[in-house]
Protein backbone atom coordinates (compact mmCIF):
# COMPACT_ATOMS: atom_id res chain seq x y z
CA UNK A 1 0.00 0.00 0.00
CA UNK A 2 1.35 3.80 -0.89
CA UNK A 3 0.28 6.99 1.05
CA UNK A 4 -0.27 9.92 -1.75
CA UNK A 5 0.33 13.38 0.02
CA UNK A 6 -2.42 15.83 -1.61
CA UNK A 7 -1.60 18.84 -2.69
CA UNK A 8 -3.35 21.97 -2.41
CA UNK A 9 -6.57 20.84 -4.33
CA UNK A 10 -6.67 17.69 -2.29
CA UNK A 11 -10.42 16.83 -4.28
CA UNK A 12 -8.52 17.33 -7.62
CA UNK A 13 -5.92 15.11 -6.51
CA UNK A 14 -8.29 12.00 -5.33
CA UNK A 15 -10.37 12.29 -8.60
CA UNK A 16 -6.80 12.09 -10.00
CA UNK A 17 -5.48 9.19 -8.28
CA UNK A 18 -8.66 7.26 -8.90
CA UNK A 19 -8.40 8.22 -12.68
CA UNK A 20 -5.15 6.35 -12.79
CA UNK A 21 -5.40 3.68 -9.86
CA UNK A 22 -9.28 2.51 -9.87
CA UNK A 23 -11.52 4.23 -7.82
CA UNK A 24 -11.76 1.41 -5.51
CA UNK A 25 -7.95 1.51 -4.57
CA UNK A 26 -8.27 5.06 -3.05
CA UNK A 27 -9.20 5.72 0.15
CA UNK A 28 -8.72 9.66 1.54
CA UNK A 29 -7.63 9.34 4.92
CA UNK A 30 -7.54 13.03 5.74
CA UNK A 31 -8.10 16.62 3.92
CA UNK A 32 -3.69 15.96 3.12
CA UNK A 33 -3.51 12.11 2.41
CA UNK A 34 -4.98 8.76 0.92
CA UNK A 35 -4.48 5.36 0.60
CA UNK A 36 -3.82 3.68 -2.98
CA UNK A 37 -3.73 0.23 -2.61
CA UNK A 38 -1.06 -1.27 -5.27
CA UNK A 39 1.93 -2.32 -4.04
CA UNK A 40 4.23 -0.51 -6.61
CA UNK A 41 5.65 3.17 -5.83
CA UNK A 42 2.99 5.75 -7.35
CA UNK A 43 4.35 7.29 -10.79
CA UNK A 44 4.95 10.87 -9.64
CA UNK A 45 5.75 11.42 -13.38
CA UNK A 46 2.01 11.35 -13.60
CA UNK A 47 0.23 12.61 -10.69
CA UNK A 48 0.32 16.28 -10.84
CA UNK A 49 -2.03 16.77 -7.74
CA UNK A 50 -0.29 14.81 -5.96
CA UNK A 51 2.89 16.23 -3.82
CA UNK A 52 4.78 12.96 -2.70
CA UNK A 53 4.12 9.78 -2.28
CA UNK A 54 5.98 6.82 -0.12
CA UNK A 55 5.30 3.01 0.71
CA UNK A 56 2.95 2.75 4.04
CA UNK A 57 5.04 0.49 6.32
CA UNK A 58 2.90 1.25 9.79
CA UNK A 59 -0.28 3.30 10.38
CA UNK A 60 0.28 4.58 14.48
CA UNK A 61 -3.20 5.00 16.24
CA UNK A 62 -2.17 7.71 18.21
CA UNK A 63 -1.78 11.34 17.08
CA UNK A 64 1.04 12.38 19.65
CA UNK A 65 3.89 13.54 17.81
CA UNK A 66 6.96 12.33 20.93
CA UNK A 67 5.03 8.92 20.98
CA UNK A 68 5.79 8.69 16.88
CA UNK A 69 9.42 9.59 17.49
CA UNK A 70 9.34 6.75 20.16
CA UNK A 71 8.49 4.46 17.62
CA UNK A 72 10.91 5.47 14.82
CA UNK A 73 14.04 4.79 17.74
CA UNK A 74 12.72 1.78 18.60
CA UNK A 75 11.94 0.11 14.94
CA UNK A 76 14.17 2.20 12.13
CA UNK A 77 17.29 -0.47 13.88
CA UNK A 78 15.22 -3.39 12.61
CA UNK A 79 15.45 -2.32 9.07
CA UNK A 80 19.07 -1.61 8.80
CA UNK A 81 19.58 -5.42 8.05
CA UNK A 82 17.45 -5.30 5.15
CA UNK A 83 19.12 -2.02 3.76
CA UNK A 84 22.77 -2.46 1.49
CA UNK A 85 25.44 -1.67 3.26
CA UNK A 86 23.27 -1.21 6.57
CA UNK A 87 23.01 2.71 5.07
CA UNK A 88 19.35 4.14 5.91
CA UNK A 89 18.61 7.70 4.55
CA UNK A 90 15.17 9.06 6.93
CA UNK A 91 13.67 11.90 6.12
CA UNK A 92 10.75 12.74 8.26
CA UNK A 93 7.86 14.35 7.40
CA UNK A 94 4.62 14.65 10.04
CA UNK A 95 0.84 15.73 8.81
CA UNK A 96 -2.06 15.28 11.75
CA UNK A 97 -0.13 15.32 14.52
CA UNK A 98 -0.60 17.18 17.68
CA UNK A 99 2.46 19.27 18.70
Amino acid sequence: MQVAILGRQPKLSVAELERIYGAEAISEISDEAALVEVDEPLDQNRLGGTIKSAKLLTRLESTDLEGAFAYLQKTVPDHLEYLPDGKLQLGVSVYGFKA
